[in-house]
């Protein structure tokens, strides 16, 4: 297990650690059964078809073959619910975990061969397990619990039953744990020499990608440490208690250190001499009336107007996509969210009061006025008058007064809050997992600052009146009493009201990314008005944003999915009456459209070189028995318009595709042979393999059939429904296609085997007058079936000529008229009914010695008393005849006794052959039915029959399943001979010899029509007979529109004799005849043929 961590020191950093747990789970395989009661599996390769056993009212699929099905082990039923070990030994929940993968499975299951049997895993990907394993059988009595559980077994619909059975799987699974801190500081930016502030610091957590959390205060614990750059200027504490020392600036900071987190955020500290007004002393006190908000305008800017979509990645898919129509799974889409770069809402009181002064002055006055003085006696006694006497004294007086209201005015932050952009997570049908978190990139959020007291003490500062100096005049009195004390209270109080300067006051203090919104500076009476913070603007294109998001293949194709989102703002520091972190709805997210592309435009090969069919069938591709042929499925084709639908259009859509599929409705083998395929059966074909040969076995029957082709979908579920061509229907997940054909058969090896002419005996025995065969025949040419060599040589090959005798001093000689040839040919395919048979239409031809001249001749012989009989003519009756067990044929015993078994077991029903046994019927096929003469048609035309015909084909390796019998008649072999009589006159076809006669004084042997000094050529024109059908012969072996069977088997046009002679042949040649040589030149009996 591995962990990582970003670089420590920043204000964020994010610890990945991968955890690992271990858990059971119980994937299963589940069966349902159709409407013919047989049970289907659903697998990741298409259906597996197993056959009901058990009751009628408890039916058990019957235990099958392995098989294997792909499980996503990533559903939440399949998940670990246990907690994780991360690497550091740390145990969290499962549900904290992120980006489970699979790293190990096994089957811990006590008991095996029960029920649900895993005979292997294999983990493909992080997220798949693939379980091969064997199911079936009565799953309540054969599943013990601790070895399979949860199993199904149940009606599902009228008398269908549900069977599922469940294999419980160990898987080791790791996944991260993504965790997620970040710091934050909070304090005054401006504090006043000698002023003590306390600064805060927290610390949020993000837990498996979410929203960080509430954030804890970490001001005062221990692993924290508070500096500043400047102490001259400003210190702090360890607990973050920061003083005023000097004018000037200072970085407070603060790191927080735990486990593998260091955490750093700091903040400029501005230090300035405290500009407040000096307590006021004299004789006015003055006193602040508390104030009232004028007004408190309210601006708010908190609504991100989020919008969103989630289109196609054009980058990471290398094409356009517009994922509202249509987008395939393996391809990537890419999330994008807008809001405003932040929000805000703030309500700034214009604070307003008055203050009051009292005045209290003592004022202290001098009186003076006269006493009057009694008189004195003088001496004489008479009362002299004294002088008044001066009197004065000193009076204070104390007047209290109030002063007019000194009005003041200031803006107070009520509220503020800013909200820097934290992330956006979108969730559509589409996305990994169904949702996507999205991180802001390039993204710094609002410097705000705020120095923010509600007591009107910090905001408002009254000017001293001073000392009122007054003196008053003295108080002279010319009378003999003082005067009253005037009153002062106008001068003194005007003298007050004069001394009393406005207050100082000072706002509130708001600076938004260095811009000043609400100015603190102290001024008189009135402080500014604050502006607004700027409104926020739409954030830029790929700043929440996130590509790569790859459509799982597990996702089934589906139209119109809805989007949704969230946009998550948290608060900034600094804030006044916040209220938290807030989050949005995202509106108008388009849909997206999931379509899992695939076509399926399949043909197979059309064997047209060596379909010998008479009339071929066009619209079907012809395919051969005993020869290879291909299917070709390819992945480019077109599907949706693509005009309409960007990305789709014709082109190759192997990328989306699962399997391709065929399925022949006859066996098959593969290529080389090594693999038998049975009918019916899907057979996968490797998805980049355009084009797959297969080998067509001899024993499946002639005929039309319709070959199956499918290609699936990545995505498609289990079952999935179908589409000609290309599934442009989402609701179809596989494109098919069926592709006609036809299985024809062969007609080859046509060879002559014997010549009754004694020149020829050596040629054919191994010595004269025995029956055993020297092993040469003579073969159409040098080629065999599909034009490889055959391994005869030169002058084994047809026609027979001079020159084809291979001993010396037997050169020039041909065949005499009146001996027969025997020869044989093959057949392949349904050529083994009873009505079956091959025809044999015969042409003839003059050739001069020279060969520099051939013509097509009409023969006449003689018969009995007939002396001119045209061959084909009404009076030509001859009939021929085929002995199939005759001596000089060497028909093998084996050929023999296969054949006779076949009939015995195939044409014959009990009530023909009750009461013979099978050897019986065997010794008497031997000994009798084949010994007997066949009539095999005249010299106008043969037609061999099934009594002339053996069966020989493969007897070993036959595949379990295919009946030997069948397998064994697939190849026939026709046996048949031929003659020319021996009294023959030839002459140019179409000459009326009765016409002739009459003008030239008769006819006699050597009447100069008849041809003479050369050769008469038999030319063999060979057609298969099927089912009796005499008007449509089924194959041809020379005259195929197609093909030429004689050609291919290496036929010469053109040959030569000993003496230097060149024929110009024809396809069909066989045999050369002498004009001029009989057999009877060889014997005096008399032989007509």
């Amino acid at each position: 297990m591995t962990q990582t961590i970003t670089e420590g020191g920043k204000a964020e950093q994010t610890w990945i650690r991968e955890g690992q747990v271990e858990s059971n789970a119980n994937p299963g395989v589940y069966l349902y059964q159709r409407d013919d009661k047989r049970w289907v599996a659903e697998t990741n390769r298409g259906p597996v078809i197993y056959n009901s056993v058990g009751s009628t009212s408890s039916p058990y699929p019957e235990k099958g073959p392995e098989f294997e099905n792909k499980i996503n082990m990533t559903e939440p039923e399949y998940l670990p619910k246990a907690k994780y070990k991360l690497i550091d030994g740390e145990e969290k929940d499962s549900t904290l975990m992120t980006d489970p993968k699979i790293i190990g499975a096994n089957n811990e299951t006590p008991l095996e061969d029960q029920t649900s049997t895993t005979r292997a895993l294999r983990i493909p990907d992080g997220a798949n397990l693939i379980i091969t394993s064997v199911i079936g059988g009565d799953i309540e009595t054969q599943s013990p619990p601790d070895a399979y559980i949860w199993n199904k077994h149940d009606k599902f619909s009228g008398n269908k039953w549900n069977a599922g059975y469940t294999t419980q799987v160990h898987v080791t699974w790791r996944a991260n744990y993504v965790e997620k801190k970040k710091i934050a500081m909070a304090g005054k930016s401006k504090i006043a020499i000698n002023e003590v502030t306390n600064f805060t610091s927290t610390v949020a957590t993000s837990e498996a990608k979410k929203a960080y959390g509430t954030p804890a205060d970490v001001t005062t614990r221990s692993n924290v440490m508070w500096k500043s750059s400047n102490p001259g200027v400003a210190t702090v504490s360890a607990t973050g208690v920061v003083t005023g020392v000097a004018k000037g600036t200072s970085i407070i900071s603060v790191d927080w250190k735990k486990d593998k987190y260091w955490l750093h955020t700091e903040k400029v500290v501005t230090v300035d001499i405290k500009t407040t007004g000096t307590p006021p002393t004299g004789s006015c006190v003055p006193t602040i009336n508390p104030p009232s908000a004028a007004v408190s305008p309210v601006i708010s800017f908190m609504n991100p107007n989020a919008t969103g979509e989630i289109l196609g990645d054009d980058v990471a898919n290398g094409r356009h996509f517009d994922a509202v129509k249509a987008i395939p799974t393996s391809e990537n889409l890419y999330s994008q969210a807008w809001g405003r770069n932040y929000l805000f809402q703030h309500t700034f009181a214009n604070m307003k009061g008055t203050i009051d002064y009292r005045c209290t002055i003592d004022v202290t006055y001098s009186r003076t006025w006269k006493e009057k003085q009694p008189d004195i006696i003088d001496s004489d006694g008479k009362p002299v008058p004294q002088p008044d006497t001066e009197k004065s004294d000193t009076v204070t007086k104390t007047y209290s007064f109030n002063l007019t209201p000194r009005n003041y005015s200031y803006w107070e932050i009520k509220q503020l809050e800013v909200m820097g952009l934290n992330h956006a997570e979108l969730q559509n049908y589409a996305l990994p997992g169904g949702n996507v978190y999205m991180e802001p990139r390039d993204y710094t959020p609002p410097d705000v600052d705020t120095d923010n007291s509600s007591d009107v003490n910090d905001h408002v500062f009254p000017k001293s009146t001073g000392t009122i100096s007054f003196t008053p005049p003295v108080l002279a009195s010319t009378g003999y009493a003082p005067l009253d004390i005037p009153d002062h209270t106008a001068i003194l109080k005007g003298m007050a009201e004069a001394q009393t300067m406005p207050p100082d006051v000072k706002n509130d203090r708001v600076t938004f990314n260095g811009l000043t919104i609400m100015s603190d500076n102290t001024v008189s009476s009135s402080g500014p008005t604050p502006t607004s913070i700027p409104a926020p603007t739409r954030i830029p294109d790929k700043m929440l944003f996130e590509d790569h998001q790859l459509i799982s293949t597990d996702l089934e194709n589906k139209a119109d999915t809805p989007s949704t989102g969230t946009i998550y703002y948290e608060m900034l520091p600094n804030d006044v009456e916040g209220n938290g972190d807030k989050d949005f709805d995202i509106q108008n997210i388009n849909t997206v459209t999931v379509h899992t592309p695939v076509v399926n435009y399949s043909l197979v090969s059309d064997d047209q070189a060596h379909n010998q069919k008479t009339h071929p069938n066009s619209n079907r591709s012809a395919l051969i028995l005993e020869r290879p042929f291909f299917v070709r499925i390819p992945t480019i084709g077109q599907h949706l318009n693509e005009a309409i639908y960007p990305g789709y259009g014709n082109r190759d859509y192997a990328k989306y595709t699962r399997n391709k599929q065929v399925k022949f409705p006859f066996d098959v083998y593969n290529e080389d042979r090594t693999q038998y395929i049975y009918k019916d059966t899907w057979v996968d074909i490797p998805v980049t393999q355009e084009y797959t040969t297969f080998y067509m076995p001899v024993w499946v029957n002639e005929g039309n059939y319709d070959i199956q082709f499918r290609s699936i979908a990545e995505n498609a579920p289990s079952p999935f429904e179908e589409q000609l061509n290309a599934n442009t229907n989402l609701a179809n997940h596989a494109a098919v296609e069926t592709v006609p054909v036809e299985v024809i058969g062969r007609m080859y090896d046509f060879h002559v085997t014997d010549i009754a002419d004694y020149l020829w005996e050596t040629v054919f025995r191994t010595y004269p007058r025995t029956s055993t065969p020297s092993g040469y025949s003579y073969w159409v040419g040098l080629k065999g079936i599909d034009g490889d060599k055959r391994g005869n040589m030169y002058p084994f090959t047809l026609p027979i000529h001079p020159g084809s005798h291979p001993k010396p001093g037997y050169k020039n000689v041909a065949v005499k008229t009146g001996y027969h040839f025997k020869f044989d040919l093959k057949t392949k395919g349904n050529m083994f009914d009873v009505q079956d048979s091959v025809r044999i239409t015969p042409s003839f031809y003059y050739m001069s010695e020279d060969g520099k001249t051939r013509t097509p001749i009409d023969i006449y012989y003689k018969a009995g008393e007939k002396s001119f009989v045209r061959i084909g003519s009404p009076e030509d009756t001859s009939q021929r005849y085929v002995i199939l067990n005759d001596r000089l044929r060497n028909v093998p015993m084996e050929e023999l006794s296969d054949t006779a078994l076949y009939k015995y077991d195939h044409y014959f029903d009990f009530g023909q052959v009750g009461e013979i046994s099978r050897d019986t019927f065997l010794q008497n096929y031997i000994d009798k039915a084949s010994t007997k003469k066949t009539p095999v048609g005249g010299l106008k035309q043969l037609e061999l029959p099934e009594a002339v015909r053996t069966l020989i084909g493969p007897k070993l390796n036959i595949p379990i399943g295919v009946d030997m019998q069948r397998a064994n008649a697939s190849i026939q072999k026709w046996y048949g001979e031929y003659s020319l009589p021996a009294d023959i006159y030839g002459v140019a076809a179409g000459t009326n010899l009765a016409e002739y006669g009459r003008t030239h004084q008769g006819l006699t042997d050597r009447s100069p029509v008849f041809l003479k000094n050369g050769y008469f050529i038999v030319n063999f024109n060979l057609e298969t007979i099927d089912q009796g059908n005499l008007k449509e012969p089924h194959l041809q072996y020379i005259h195929a529109p197609l093909m030429n069977q004689w050609k291919l088997e290496g036929f010469n046009n053109i040959v030569m004799d000993p003496y230097g002679n060149s024929y110009n042949l024809q396809d069909g040649d066989v045999v050369f005849y002498h004009t001029d040589k009989s057999s009877r030149d060889d014997f005096r009996s008399s032989v007509t043929h």
